[in-house]
């Protein structure tokens, strides 16, 4: 191949690559600017759900929740679960639990495999943008084999769609005996979005006020008279 020839190669391959890293960006700031509408758009008031078969037993909380992540900008977001003995309750003040990589600097890794994860205590702090969440009216018992399904989640690695935040998120779920979403990778908001839509279906479920970090019933609620939803139940893939 002659030098002209080479160069005018090297000048075409050049200007494809070119093309395509314009095109990449292209594409990455309309995705960036269609999530930004998106999820950073006020979420849905959270919904409450009596799955108790008894609505006079003493009521005890489950939160599944998602908010934007505690970054500036909020991607890609987080799901927690946070319980309570009470309503109204603080969020940032009740016990509240995550799933993160141990290293800040896996989080990239951890879309395409396995790294060192922790369940975060106190998850709920940082993470209150855009709160959305399906909270639980549970029995005692029910609350108690939550917290114990917790516990089996303190060493195990994290990995996106399979032992992320959502991941732990949708454990808890399964114990509740709720119907769960399909999706493996589901950002945490869509997630709890779509447990609420699988799930609010009675007119007993009941819209809950956010301000400020608490959560608090609607003016007159009360909770005795909640009737039970009665959810079916679907297999997990989060298998424990």
């Amino acid at each position: 191949m002659t030098h002209s020839r080479l160069k005018a190669v090297l000048k075409l391959s050049t200007g494809i690559l070119s093309g395509a890293a314009a095109s990449s960006s292209a594409l990455l700031i309309i995705y960036m600017v269609v999530w930004y509408f998106q999820y950073r758009l006020p979420a849905a008031p959270p919904r409450l759900i009596d799955l108790r078969a008894d609505s006079g037993e003493k009521p005890y909380y489950v939160c599944l929740c998602a908010a934007l992540a505690d970054n500036p900008h909020g991607f890609p977001g987080h799901s927690y679960v946070a319980f309570s003995r009470s309503l109204p309750f603080n969020l940032t003040e009740a016990e509240s639990i995550g799933r993160v990589p141990c290293r800040f600097q896996d989080q990239a890794w951890a879309l395409f495999q396995p790294v060192p994860g922790m369940v975060m205590n106190r998850a709920a702090q940082g993470n209150l943008r855009n709160f959305n969440a399906l909270v639980a009216v549970v029995d005692e018992d029910a609350y108690q084999r939550c917290l114990a399904r917790v516990s089996l989640w303190q060493d195990r690695p994290f990995q996106v769609g399979k032992s992320d935040c959502v991941a732990l998120t949708n454990s808890i779920a399964e114990v509740l005996n709720l119907k769960l979403p399909d999706q493996k990778i589901i950002y945490p908001q869509d997630y709890v979005k779509e447990l609420k839509d699988l799930n609010c279906f009675s007119i007993t479920d009941r819209k809950l006020q956010f301000t400020y970090g608490t959560l608090q019933a609607e003016p007159l609620l009360n909770m005795s008279t909640i009737g039970s939803g009665k959810p079916f139940k679907r297999a997990s893939r989060f298998s424990i």
